[in-house]
């Protein structure tokens, strides 16, 4: 081993001896200028990613607050987030922007809008003490505390909290809003996606910085929202499900007649369980999203250009059709929603998605029922005699 280590290094001398090196002479530059223009792009990336989660925080948490009425799952939301240091880690902090006040206390990172903690006189920066008289605590354990907290006074109830701004302690109470219970979950990931699991919806900083303005993010909003309030995911769960039981009955039958087939039919049939409908479901996620993001009030006018422009990003997605509506379709599908939602603004009609009406079959019997009669059943056997 010991010989092994001294061949490899002598090799990689070697090669550094051997190879071409570059002619032109640099600038010199010093350790100092290195380190001060890392802080400064570290404060840009934090301040942008800071900028970016209150934008679409405010977009979430205005989509959810307008679409109560007509979701299946809702719950109580404060219309605040909370972080620390320890929480977006101690070395990195202090890179980011000093009106969140970060530390080992637990501050007010971004406030929606329309909330009500906001019309209460919250602000960013704030630094969280107690709630309805828990007492939060610092470090790590400061946001475990917070949620244990949050989900157990979350009822509706006026919550009372008492805070810190400037060193001068206030005490602040509020009703919190009712809203969709599909909270965002905002990650610092760079590629342009976004999705829903059935209880959160993801957003990610790429697809934030993507979208030209709140109306175009509102868009994607609004479509990961469906796919949780229609019962998207638990309806791709069930799928595979019934693919994987069907292609594990075909194995079954081809072992019991003493055929060998590795489990092949239960992993295709799953597969194409997990595809049924997927099309379709992206098709009503784009439907009832532009409703849930015009009852909120943006703007969807521009949605199938947006659509499109994805589709440009990725000029593959127009023809292909297998898990996403190609982007031809969708652009006619979404121009043909939006004509629908201006329709029914225009005649005062409820601004609900359309729903498909359930035919109730009715089973008409067409032959008479024969009423059971004795003395007839007696005479006939009267007659064979």
């Amino acid at each position: 081993e010991a010989m092994k280590k001294v061949i490899l290094i002598m090799a990689l001398g070697l090669l550094l001896v051997s190879c071409v090196a570059p002619t032109a002479r640099l600038p010199d530059i010093n350790s100092a200028e290195i380190k001060e223009q890392e802080e400064r792009q570290k404060r840009l990336s934090y301040s942008n990613f800071s900028n970016q989660f209150q934008r679409t925080h405010n977009i979430a948490f205005k989509i959810n607050l307008a679409n109560e009425d007509i979701c299946i799952k809702k719950k109580f939301d404060l219309g605040f987030k909370v972080s620390n240091s320890n929480a977006v880690g101690d070395k990195e902090a202090p890179f980011y922007p000093k009106e969140l006040n970060l530390g080992s206390k637990l501050s007010i990172v971004s406030i929606a809008e329309n909330s009500e903690s906001i019309k209460s006189g919250l602000m960013i920066g704030d630094k969280i003490e107690m709630i309805n008289g828990g007492t939060i605590g610092d470090g790590k354990k400061a946001l475990k505390n917070f949620s244990k907290i949050k989900e157990k006074i979350l009822t509706g109830h006026e919550v009372d909290l008492r805070i810190y701004r400037n060193g001068v302690m206030k005490d602040i109470s509020f009703f919190p809003n009712e809203v969709c219970g599909y909270p965002l979950v905002f990650t610092k990931d760079q590629i342009i996606n976004a999705f829903a699991d059935g209880k959160y919806t993801y957003i990610t900083q790429g697809i934030a910085e993507y979208t030209l303005d709140d109306n175009e993010l509102a868009l994607v909003v609004g479509h990961e929202l469906a796919h949780n309030n229609r019962g998207h995911i638990d309806a791709k769960k069930t799928n595979v499900l019934i693919g994987t039981l069907i292609g594990f009955t075909l194995d079954m039958i081809v072992v019991a007649s003493g055929g060998y087939s590795d489990g092949e039919f239960t992993d295709i049939l799953s597969q194409l369980g997990a595809k049924a409908w997927t099309v379709e479901f992206e098709q009503e996620a784009d439907y009832a999203g532009l409703y849930y993001a015009k009852r909120a009030g943006f703007d969807i006018s521009n949605a199938n250009e947006f659509w499109t422009r994805m589709g440009a990003k990725n000029p593959s997605a127009i023809a292909h059709n297998s898990t996403h509506p190609a982007t031809a379709a969708r652009f006619v599908a979404l121009k043909s929603t939006v004509k629908e939602i201006e329709a029914k603004i225009n005649s005062g009609l409820e601004l609900k998605p359309n729903e498909k009406k359930q035919v109730q079959v009715k089973k008409e019997n067409k032959k008479k029922k024969k009423k059971f009669d004795l003395k007839k059943i007696f005479k006939k056997k009267k007659k064979r005699f």
